[in-house]
């Protein structure tokens, strides 16, 4: 897979060599625009704002989201004000925040500058600067108001002691039954991390995976204080007619003894912070989720309830798992140290094995709370 996406890239560069502009916009039009991001960064620097130029504008906002911040910025050096203030009219909002706070503060201005009045009004109102202000960009300070001359502020002495008055509460007595609806159930309970973490692959996804591709809402929302039940419709969109459903394949692995590991490729678990999508798949076993790309939120969810994100170290190494392989960590509570690598073992289904490695971005709290199996053991 990786050799034939070198080949993909070495076609593209040779239309380019050899000016056959049509043909090479046709062609990178209809990549992945993770893939577009790779070919434009395996090009030399010289030629990338070239290539870039050639672009479709929505193409060319899609492709610019997925760039490193480094070369974001030699893109935007390169490009005159009117391409620079297209591209980023035409960048999703959250992409174009984020790119914001990514870039220097003279990059920032200028982007500011030369964006329409519609989108630097809807930037402002995210990163909460002056809707007129664009020199003043990332150049926060904090200031004591205590120390501005002029400013008088009150000097408040505590009381000796405050006065509680809880009359309106009616405090329990005994053993309470709790009685819950058809919609809430017990909360979930996890196990502490096992040092071998025999798994299982039970789905591989692709790009760009967000919080309600992992856990729909909707119809579906009236069970969120029923984990047992709102885990049946976990990764439903991916489910096919006659087959069984993710949900009974998780389960299925969990109730063997196994774990269950999630594939993904880039920016996995995007959109909204659903704690649903982490609580779910941990009720139906999954232990770790490994991907190219980890939302930082969705990260810190899984964290919380004591799934292990977990990122390849080689990205090739996405290509070579697949569905229903074994994913096999030894010794994985030893493994788990900040900044440290992780091994895992693939088998394939013919019996074939080969070492994965993985990164993470773990602190030591974030390692605590995934040995103990979540926050709730804590």
């Amino acid at each position: 897979m990786l050799e034939n996406r070198i080949t993909e890239f070495e076609t593209l560069k040779e239309l380019l060599d050899n000016r056959q502009y049509s043909s090479f916009m046709r062609r990178i039009d209809g990549m992945n625009p993770v893939d577009a991001a790779e070919f434009l960064a395996w090009l030399p620097e010289q030629r990338q704002p070239f290539a870039f130029r050639l672009l479709k504008k929505d193409t060319a906002a899609e492709i610019f989201a997925e760039l490193e911040p480094e070369m974001q910025s030699r893109i935007v050096e390169a490009l005159s004000d009117r391409e620079t203030g297209g591209i980023l009219d035409e960048l999703a909002t959250d992409d174009a925040v984020d790119l914001l706070e990514e870039m220097p503060a003279g990059v920032v201005k200028r982007l500011l500058r030369v964006a329409s009045p519609d989108t630097r009004a809807e930037l402002n109102r995210f990163l909460a600067y002056p809707e007129d202000s664009a020199g003043s960009v990332m150049t926060s300070e904090f200031i004591d108001p205590r120390k501005l001359a002029g400013v008088e502020y009150p000097e408040i002495a505590n009381p000796e002691h405050f006065l509680i008055n809880d009359n309106m509460i009616r405090m329990p007595g005994g053993d309470g039954e709790i009685i819950r609806k058809r919609t809430i159930g017990a909360p979930p309970v996890n196990q502490p991390l096992p040092d071998e973490l025999d798994g299982v692959v039970v789905i591989k996804v692709g790009d760009k995976i967000t919080t309600d591709h992992i856990m729909p809402a909707g119809i579906h929302l009236k069970h969120r204080s029923n984990i047992p039940v709102y885990a049946k419709v976990v990764f439903e969109c991916f489910n096919e007619p006659g087959k069984p459903t993710f949900a009974e394949r998780a389960a299925a692995v969990r109730d063997a003894g196994k774990a269950g590991v999630i594939v993904g490729r880039d920016s996995y678990g995007q959109g909204s912070s659903r704690e649903h999508a982490a609580i779910c798949p941990m009720f139906l076993g999954v232990k770790v989720v490994a991907a190219l790309a980890i939302e930082r939120i969705h990260s810190a969810n899984l964290v919380n309830f004591g799934i292990v994100p977990l990122f390849f170290a080689n990205p090739a190494d996405y290509d070579a798992i697949e569905e229903s392989d074994s994913l096999v960590f030894h010794k994985l509570r030893e493994q788990l140290k900040p900044g440290e690598t992780v091994r895992g073992e693939l088998t394939k289904a013919d019996g074939t094995k080969k070492e994965i490695l993985f990164r993470h971005r773990l602190s030591a709290e974030d390692i605590r709370i995934i040995l103990a199996g979540g926050m709730l053991n804590l």
